[in-house]
Order: C-alpha cells, then structure tokens, then sequence
C-alpha cells in the first residue's frame, strides 16, 4: 500500500470515529429528549400539580393538633423535621394537611399538594432545573410548611379529640387513595379530651380496658395499612400523663386495632 494510501486510510477512519461520536450524542439527547417528552404525557392538575388519573406513589397525611398552640421551639422542630420530609419526598407524593380542631366533622383538609420533582434529576439540554425547583418551592414546599407554621400558633380549645379525627382523617382521605402506600405524620400531645372520655381523668390511659365500650366502636377509625409516625409534643403540665407508658398503653394497641401501625415516635419538647 501506498503512504498515500495509507493516509487516505488513517483519514477515514478518523472521521469515522468522528461521526460515530456525533452519532451517540445525538442519541443521548434524543434519549433526554424523549424521556422529558414521556414526562409531558402526564397530566396534572394546574393548582396541585397531582395527576389527573389520581395515581400517586406515596400518599402522606400531617395532621397537625391545633387544639393547644405549640412554642415558638417546638414549631421550628416540627418545621425542620417536616422539610427533611418534603425534600426526600416521592414524584408525584400526594400531601394532605390536616387541623385537629374541637369538632372535627365539620373539618375538611386543608389542602393537597403533590410532588412536582425539584429539577434535581433534570438535563440542562433541554429543561431549566432553576425554573423547576422555583416551582417545587412555590407550589409544594412553601405551602406545606407555611400552613403548619401558622397552625402551630392557633388559641387553645377546650376539647382535643384525636381518635375523632383519626376516624375523619381514614374516611375523608386514606379511604379514597388509589395506592397501597399510606403514612400519617401525626403531630401532637396525644392527649385525648372529650366530654365522652378524657385521659385527664382516666390516668391508666389503657386501651383495652375501654375497646369494647359503645364510644370506643363509634370512634374507630379505619386506618388499613396506614404507617404512623408520632411527633410527640411534650408538655410540662402533661407529665403525669405523657411518656412511653401513654403511647405503648394506648396509642400503639388503638392504631393496631385500627388497621394501622405506630411506626416511629419522635419527641418534641
């Protein structure tokens, strides 16, 4: 052969190897391309940004006790554990707020959010993560946490009926949720106080003793398959009351009959 030859070889496949480059360029991007575009053929809600179809991955509750204020600490505790939540949160994790008011049937939630994706696992070919996490934040961070906060500070009522809106909390969401995976962050002293019962006179706070009782079968909630995980806000004039005997006494056994599991305890104080 040649050197000319040769030359001519080495040339060619140089501009082979060039071509084969570009050509695998062009086939990641197309593959962000298409990937994105496969995204847009979800349709979500313009307020809430959850799916139209209603299929969300995670369905998560916070249910804040709002019947006593909590203090400025425990409020940033809760804000803190709350957005470590919030930013480990499913695509398209539906989040539903909750108040435990005095009379909690006449309580809707809140309101629903869902989990857009903060643009973290965006390409900067075609998508501007920027625009993406400005969003997230405005439309489902920035909500959750401002709603909780301001719930936080909320005047005192006289009664605090937790196993009520438990009951509300499983018929007005979980019993219409389309997934399997179900978790309550419930947020509260767990001090049950109703004219009916009060754990301010019965100290025992014993489950068992009180299962069978007319008011324990009318409060029931249905809470299949629900993962709950306690922020237990201790108070200072609750202690005869409050600590692990209160939760394991009463609290784990009620959920477990209720189809649910305590799966986490955090204290608050």
């Amino acid at each position: 052969m040649s050197k000319k030859a040769k030359q001519k070889k080495k040339n060619d496949q140089i501009k082979g190897s060039i071509i084969l480059g570009f050509v695998g360029l062009l086939a990641i991007w197309f593959g962000f391309s298409l990937y994105d575009a496969n995204d847009k053929f979800i349709e979500l809600h313009p307020e809430t940004n959850c799916r139209i179809d209603g299929v969300s991955p995670r369905e998560t509750v916070i249910l804040l006790d709002s019947t006593e204020s909590l203090s400025e600490a425990q409020v940033e505790t809760v804000i803190n554990h709350l957005n470590h939540e919030i930013e480990n949160a499913i695509l398209f994790e539906r989040f539903t707020v909750y108040s435990l008011k005095a009379e909690p049937e006449r309580f809707q939630p809140q309101f629903s959010v869902c989990n857009p994706g903060d643009g973290s696992d965006k390409s900067f070919v075609n998508n501007n993560p920027r625009k993406i996490l400005k969003k997230w934040e405005t439309l489902f961070k920035d909500p959750i946490l401002r709603a909780v906060t301001m719930m936080g500070y909320e005047e005192a009522s006289q009664t605090s009926p937790v196993m009520e809106m438990l009951k509300f909390v499983g018929i007005r969401t979980f019993a219409r949720s389309k997934t399997d995976e179900k978790r309550m962050i419930l947020i509260s002293d767990m001090v049950e106080n109703t004219s009916k019962y009060s754990q301010y006179s019965d100290l025992s706070a014993d489950f068992r003793a009180n299962r069978d009782t007319p008011y324990f079968r009318k409060v029931k909630p249905r809470l299949l398959g629900v993962d709950v995980h306690i922020l237990y806000i201790e108070r200072s004039n609750l202690t005869k009351i409050q600590g692990k005997k209160h939760l394991e006494r009463f609290w784990k056994p009620f959920l477990e009959e209720s189809g649910g599991a305590l799966s986490s305890i955090t204290y608050i104080n």
